[in-house]
């Protein structure tokens, strides 16, 4: 996936992946990365038992990836939820703060392909995709679900 100003893609730490997205974890532990351009920002773990991830953008323009529904009433189109198997979850959300600890920066170039959720992100745009090959794309001005 490359952006629009052609930056490579970004490659997410295998070791990281491992660490944080294993279903096998001893212990549920929550880890945070972003993008470098820190507009998108990932919550990893906190269920030992199941790989999953939620992600949010701070800022987001475009078309949403599917129509907000008639029950939420806070931000929609901000929010992605994936987990090692199933269809992404779009959130119905309040604010949130950006200031996120951020553990890790998300790398250059394409993710561990036989982690339980793989992602390939550059500095403005996140990839991901999960064992049954669902996913979801976002950036800044465009986001999808897969």
């Amino acid at each position: 996936v490359a952006d629009i100003g052609g930056i490579l893609q970004a490659q997410l730490l295998g070791l990281c992946l491992a660490a944080t997205l294993c279903a096998q974890a001893a212990k549920a532990e929550l880890w945070y990365m972003h993008t470098r351009a820190n507009n998108i920002q990932c919550e990893m773990g906190g269920d030992p038992e199941i790989a999953s991830m939620m992600c949010s953008l701070t800022r987001r323009a475009g078309p949403l990836a599917q129509p907000k529904p008639a029950d939420c009433d806070a931000l929609w189109g901000h929010s992605y939820f994936l987990s090692e198997r199933g269809p992404v979850q779009m959130l119905c959300r309040g604010r949130w703060t950006s200031n996120w600890p951020g553990n890790f920066k998300f790398e250059i170039g394409p993710g561990k392909q036989d982690a339980a959720i793989s992602c390939t992100a550059t500095r403005n745009t996140l990839q991901c995709t999960n064992r049954d090959g669902h996913g979801f794309y976002l950036s800044r001005r465009d986001q999808r679900v897969f």
